[in-house]
């Protein structure tokens, strides 16, 4: 028996953790470790360097499992979150520059700047990576309904009598 709440949930609440984890680290941990390496002494660059190397394998860590998530929840709901999401986090420089050359001062544009501004002070620009993930997890899990839809609708096997048959 399939466990569909449960799945939804862990699906919807993974990338909000995931999210707020790589901002910390990226934005303020490592921004902290550059700023202490910049103003002492050149033996504090190994805390950096340990730290950049965490990012870079905790980023793609945090792809894979929401991904996995994603998939694992087979909704539609969960896909088109994913690709808004994603896609408002992983678009923000351009939506930003869109907006705030366009139509300067309304709130649209203050809220992608928000965003980006929010999301682009980390030295790996994790959250922007994870964003794009999520907008293609969702593209994914879009097209996986669809095309399970269609095939179920073809599979449907109409129920025939022996009349029918002669």
């Amino acid at each position: 028996m399939r466990n569909r709440p449960i799945q939804f949930l862990v699906a919807a609440a993974l990338p909000i953790v995931v999210l707020l984890v790589a901002q910390w680290f990226d934005a303020t941990q490592l921004q902290h470790y550059r700023d202490a390496e910049t103003t002492s002494f050149p033996g504090s660059a190994a805390t950096l360097f340990y730290g950049l190397a965490a990012a870079h394998i905790l980023t793609p860590a945090a792809v894979l499992a929401l991904a996995l998530a994603g998939w694992w929840s087979q909704s539609a709901v969960i896909g088109a979150a994913y690709v808004v999401v994603g896609g408002l986090i992983a678009f923000s420089p351009a939506l930003n520059w869109a907006f705030a050359t366009g139509v300067n001062g309304t709130p649209i544009a203050s809220l992608f700047s928000e965003i980006f501004f929010d999301t682009a002070q980390g030295l790996t620009a994790a959250v922007s990576t994870i964003g794009g993930a999520m907008f293609l997890v969702g593209l994914a899990l879009i097209a996986r309904r669809l095309r399970d839809g269609r095939g179920r609708t073809a599979m449907v096997v109409r129920p025939t009598s022996t009349a029918d048959r002669l």
